[in-house]
């Protein structure tokens, strides 16, 4: 409790030294692992496929263009998104509802998603020292899906294909996620910082099947952020 303290009192020391306004603009890249909570759904036939899932490589890019104010960060801009996850216990028969196959006999599904993101981020910068900067930060996001792949597997034989219109149409053309993470910014001169930290996203809500939400991505994030302005302290 007591080191707690006093990172809190540094920081509030340093705060008028090393807080600037200002716009700035970043870039990051991040992977991680993605996977769905909840039952899979397909709208056709209302046939719900096996609990039984595990995650896949998810991976994002970002741009973005942000103002601080004092302490305060707002942050939007551009985002790639790729994320899905493997169902298990799959009987393939002739055509799969994801695209066309020539695998028979029981397998998984790898189902990945490509989508276009716009972020509306806020953020609270913490100084830890001269050129260490804690930011803490949360938002959402509103996603386009662009296209998809389905990767079918039978022991050693894999196929894949991609994701029909009504496939896409199911997971959710349009969706709100909720995003969440902490990064730490070393400070390089007064115009660029470099950092990096963890993130998760939840899909909240969307146009597919049932609405249902539970689709998440945890990722590690790398990235550069440019003043704009005429530099800090």
């Amino acid at each position: 409790m007591k080191h707690l303290s006093a990172l809190l009192l540094t920081g509030l020391a340093l705060s008028p030294a090393y807080a600037q306004n200002g716009f700035y603009t970043s870039g990051s890249v991040g992977a991680g692992l993605s996977n769905f909570g909840n039952p899979v759904y397909i709208a056709s036939t209302a046939y719900e496929m096996t609990p039984d899932r595990s995650p896949v490589l998810s991976g994002n890019f970002q741009l973005g263009l942000g103002y601080q104010y004092k302490h305060w960060r707002f942050q939007t801009g551009l985002q790639y998104i790729r994320s899905g996850f493997r169902v298990h216990g799959v009987n393939f028969g002739s055509d799969s509802y994801f695209g066309p196959s020539t695998i028979r006999g029981e397998g998984s599904y790898k189902l990945t998603f490509n989508q276009l993101a716009i972020p509306l981020q806020a953020g609270y910068a913490i100084p830890l020292s001269k050129r260490l900067t804690l930011v803490p930060y949360a938002g959402l996001l509103l996603a386009y899906t662009v296209s998809g792949n389905a990767e079918h597997q039978v022991g050693k034989e894999v196929q894949s294909t991609g994701i029909s219109d009504a496939g896409l149409k199911d997971y959710g053309r349009f969706s709100l996620w909720g995003t969440a993470g902490m990064q730490l910014e070393y400070k390089l001169n007064n115009r660029l910082s470099l950092y990096g930290g963890p993130a998760v996203n939840y899909r909240l809500r969307t146009t597919g099947y049932g609405n249902e939400p539970g689709t998440y991505n945890l990722n590690f994030n790398l990235g550069l952020k440019i003043e704009l302005g005429k530099g800090g302290k």
